[in-house]
């Protein structure tokens, strides 16, 4: 390349020569040209070519710098990319956990409600039942005040009762009605399986009948 820039500079020089020789004989006008417009055209290439190279040093190295910077980036992006698919696996893991978690929580709740439904249900039903029961309470207690005078005659009675007056008794083949009435009542309380007159006269043998009737809880 730099034998062909020399012959440039020359054939250069000589047109500008020529030129001037063209220019003196047409015009009458000189144009000088000097050996130092030789020279001075070769510096100034000189400074032009020095200025040219370095700016494509600057150029070539921004280009590297940008290149580098390039590589550097696709580095780091294929590590971003391995991290974003590690990533994404953790994230799939989680997300299934919590629909997991969310469908227990959706069931617990359902639970939970259906569960408070019941108990509502349930505390409905005992506040009926207990408004029952202090009816009935009211109404037992009001059985027993006017039922109290009646025991109390009952008791009187059992404690003038004689050994002879079971005797008696139980002499009877048929009792009156509200005598036999009565005897059932006894065995009932006192848990005599056969209820019967003939249970009934069984149980009025034992020596101790009438202790128990005198002894017996009246309160429970």
């Amino acid at each position: 390349l730099r034998p062909k820039i020399v012959d440039h500079f020359k054939n250069v020089h000589m047109a500008v020569r020529h030129s001037s020789a063209e220019y003196l004989s047409s015009v009458r006008r000189y144009n000088y040209v000097s050996p130092k417009n030789y020279l001075d055209f070769i510096q100034n290439y000189k400074s032009q070519l020095g200025s040219k190279r370095t700016d494509n040093e600057e150029m070539t190295k921004r280009l590297d710098g940008g290149l580098s910077k390039l590589i550097q980036a696709a580095d780091e992006v294929a590590k971003m990319q391995v991290e974003l698919a590690e990533k994404t696996v953790v994230v799939e893991a989680k997300s299934a956990e919590c629909e997991v978690m969310l469908a227990d929580i959706a069931k617990n709740t359902e639970d939970a409600v259906e569960k408070q439904t019941v108990a509502q249900a349930k505390d409905e039903e005992l506040a009926i039942l207990s408004e029952k029961i202090a009816i009935q309470k009211v109404e037992a207690e009001a059985g027993l005040a006017s039922a109290m005078p009646a025991l109390e005659e009952a008791a009187e009675a059992l404690n003038n009762l004689k050994k002879d007056d079971i005797t008696e008794i139980r002499s009877f083949a048929k009792p009156h009605p509200l005598v036999g009435q009565v005897c059932e009542c006894v065995c009932i309380f006192k848990k005599v399986d056969d209820v019967s007159w003939k249970g009934a006269k069984a149980m009025m043998q034992d020596s101790g009948f009438l202790a128990s009737l005198v002894n017996f809880n009246k309160d429970g």
